[in-house]
């Protein structure tokens, strides 16, 4: 999968990267973590974390830690920056540790928020992690971190760092870049344009771990999305004779008819007789009409599912396990076999489930920047009339004659449409017309004649 870096190789890295956001934080410590202004005020830089954690993450971790008291957990925070999110978590959760390889960052964050006598500050090695305590935290999380680390060598070796920080039972909720690009893997890593750590190799790490991979979400994409699972030392006995009791749509599962195709070409299952102390996406095989599929999630049954059991399914919902998955490329609509095998095991159940035709994959703008400084202000006249937007949803196809920017009514031609090595993402080039006036628009993303949901822009 990857080499092991020696000692002096991970402690080179490390020095590297320590140097480089010393730097950052010196110059302008708010725009490198939050990049979407330069000189942001102390209100709007942590206003946007406040507003992350709450529709977010906050959520995310509640449905993690499955009914846990958020105020009796003690969490680590892997790369807090300046504690954008870290001062809010606090706020929730018993004891919050929050760490950065930037010594100059962790200082700003102390210098703010040393009253809070549960925020706990800091300064790592960013790898190793030699000056935290092993086996006691509930919760670890790194969001939009190791996309910054040079190499797969070290977010490997930081990733198994953290493990061992957990306590048996907690959880690890990691992002890392997932691109399967051999053209961009080969582009130089820095400490801000950071390596790849693909899906697989995700896998492979959590297996050799001997961790449970309860979710991977948006694995070929540059938010790869892992949530992580130390064993118990107590297993979980099985519940009841293995069955599949009830498959439909990921997102409702009273839904019966799937998609095979697009956005919403989701399926879930609810499953009899797993042990849930060791079922997990790695363990599980679901075959679609013969063909295996490894699951996204499979784990406690997800929060907006709950009603649904209660009123449609006669068990508890500690006795079931919830599958997820994506329906695989190439399947054709009609009503195909779902099967289950569990460590190369078969799993005593099949069900049917009927196949519909789908649409193709919406575009999605994740940012809509302009062109001098990539901030998210935007003008209706001058140099930062030209957008500079990140999207999700475009392929190799993607060009100028099949990609258009609609603001409001309006279709603009892009100068540019496809994926960026530089950056590592696709992006879509366009000039605002010369009409434009200031004011508030909706902006959206037309590719193959499939438009993008409308997204709010201000013109200055």
């Amino acid at each position: 999968m990857y080499a092991k870096f020696t000692d002096e190789q991970l402690s080179d890295c490390s020095a590297r990267m320590k140097k480089d956001w010393n730097a950052r934080a010196a110059e302008d410590a708010k725009w490198f973590i939050n990049t979407v202004s330069r000189n942001q005020s102390e209100a709007e830089f942590f206003e946007s974390g406040r507003r992350e954690i709450n529709e977010w993450w906050l959520p995310d971790f509640r449905d993690t830690l499955q009914g846990r008291e958020l105020s009796e957990l003690k969490v680590f925070e892997f790369g807090c920056g300046i504690g954008r999110m870290s001062v809010h978590l606090a706020e929730h959760f018993g004891e919050l540790w929050a760490a950065d390889v930037s010594g100059q960052m962790v200082a700003q964050g102390r210098e703010r928020f040393a009253h809070l006598p549960n925020l706990h500050w800091v300064e790592i090695d960013g790898i190793e992690l030699t000056n935290i305590p092993d086996g006691y935290f509930d919760l670890i999380f790194s969001l939009y971190v190791f996309q910054h680390v040079p190499s797969k060598e070290a977010v490997a070796t930081a990733i198994a760092s953290a493990y061992r920080k957990l306590k048996p039972g907690g959880f690890l909720k990691v992002h890392t870049n997932g691109l399967v690009l051999p053209d961009y893997d080969a582009v130089a890593k820095d400490t801000w344009q950071g390596t790849t750590f693909s899906e697989h190799e995700v896998r492979q790490l959590v297996v050799a771990l001997g961790g449970q991979l309860i979710g991977l979400f948006g694995g070929t994409t540059p938010y790869c999305w892992a949530t992580i699972k130390k064993p118990a030392l107590l297993a979980t006995v099985e519940f009841g004779e293995p069955a599949i009791i009830a498959a439909g749509w990921a997102e409702d599962l009273s839904v019966a008819e799937i998609p095979v195709s697009g956005d919403q070409a989701t399926l879930a299952l609810l499953v009899t007789g797993l042990n849930q102390a060791t079922a997990d996406c790695n363990s599980v095989r679901v075959w679609l009409a013969g063909q295996p599929c490894l699951p996204r999630y499979v784990g406690i049954v997800r929060q907006h599912h709950v009603a649904f059991v209660q009123d449609q399914i006669q068990l508890p919902l500690a006795q079931l396990t919830y599958l997820e998955l994506s329906i695989p490329a190439g399947l054709a609509a009609g009503t195909v076999n779902v099967a289950l095998t569990v460590t190369a095991q078969p799993f005593p159940a099949e069900v049917a489930v009927r196949l519909i035709d789908g649409s193709a994959k919406r575009p999605k703008i994740v940012t809509a920047r302009n062109a001098v400084d990539f901030g998210t202000d935007l003008y209706a006249q001058g140099e930062k009339s030209r957008l500079h937007l990140h999207v999700y949803g475009l392929d190799e196809t993607a060009d100028a004659g099949n990609v258009r920017v609609l603001l409001d009514e309006l279709e603009l031609v892009p100068d540019f449409a496809g994926f960026v090595m530089e950056d590592g993402n696709w992006q879509v080039h366009a000039a605002l017309p010369a009409m434009a006036e200031p004011g508030n628009y909706e902006l959206k993303l037309s590719f193959k004649s499939v438009e993008s949901e409308a997204v709010p822009v201000l013109l200055r």
